[in-house]
């Protein structure tokens, strides 16, 4: 083997829809942040609809499927099946099962590496009372480096199972 590529978090991208004022919702059975959105991708916090890996969805076929939902019934309809096949059809129904953060790697680890920010760091912050994300990123120095909190700050709201991440901020991508 040459290479091993690891990625810890497969997550829907929300800076953008964050700051659109649309509103998302930790899900610790699947370990991931979701918009609040309905079957058709609808977020009613909002008024916009969430498509893709937005939403959710890798599958490619399911991707593409999902931007023509709202506007055809018939598509919609087909989405709705092939979600049926995945993790994604507890959201829609509600019976999410509630489990441990799948990033939880060792109290020794890492949780920001672009700030070299250990997690028994980030116990001692919330040994202070800080308590959710965007306090840790203030107080500890979580996602303040060069992924501008994309990765580590996922990892650490699974982790302490927080509904909110940090305030997304312009750039939304590194430059």
């Amino acid at each position: 083997m040459d290479a091993l590529v690891f990625a810890p978090v497969k997550q829907p991208r929300l800076e953008a829809m964050a700051n659109a004022g649309c509103d998302y919702k930790f899900y610790p059975n699947m370990g991931t942040y979701l918009p609040n959105h309905e079957m058709d991708g609808y977020m009613r916090s909002c008024g916009h609809f969430a498509v893709g890996g937005a939403r959710g969805i890798w599958d490619e076929e399911m991707s593409a499927l999902s931007g023509e939902a709202p506007f055809d019934a018939e598509k919609a309809e087909r989405l709705a099946n092939l979600l049926k096949e995945t993790p994604l059809h507890q959201y829609y129904t509600n019976s999410l099962v509630a489990m441990k953060s799948p990033y939880f790697y060792s109290s020794g680890g890492y949780s920001c590496l672009c700030e070299d920010v250990l997690w028994k760091d980030v116990e001692e912050v919330m040994k202070m009372g800080y308590d959710n994300v965007e306090l840790l990123k203030r107080v500890g120095g979580l996602g303040l480096g060069e992924c501008q909190g994309k990765v580590c700050t996922y990892v650490t709201g699974s982790i302490i199972s927080s509904q909110k991440l940090i305030t997304f901020r312009s750039p939304l991508y590194p430059v």
